[in-house]
């Protein structure tokens, strides 16, 4: 992409893709840290454990679940902060 076309993008969507992997990232964490809580306490009780493992989502899988939602996160957090070195974007301060 040229530098001229990466500007107008830049200027055009720079806070919404900003704006938007935040808002991912924060879901993924929120998710995750939900999963966990309910694994947690799913666990601890083996009746609510067996009960969870018969349903389509086992006591396992809550936690794997929480695993990939974390990873997700990571993953979109290092590339939002990729994207704010490159485009020299920060959120605070934004209306978004």
């Amino acid at each position: 992409m040229d530098n001229q076309r990466y500007e107008a993008f830049d200027e055009e969507h720079g806070y919404t893709v900003t704006n938007a992997l935040q808002v991912y990232v924060d879901r993924m964490r929120q998710e995750a840290r939900e999963l966990r809580e309910a694994y947690a306490t799913i666990k601890a009780d083996p009746e609510l454990a067996a009960a969870q493992d018969k349903t389509l989502m086992t006591t396992g899988g809550l936690r794997m679940s929480a695993d990939l939602f974390s990873e997700a996160a990571d993953k979109t957090e290092r590339a939002l902060r990729a994207w704010q070195e490159l485009t020299e974007h920060d959120m605070e301060g934004s209306d978004l």
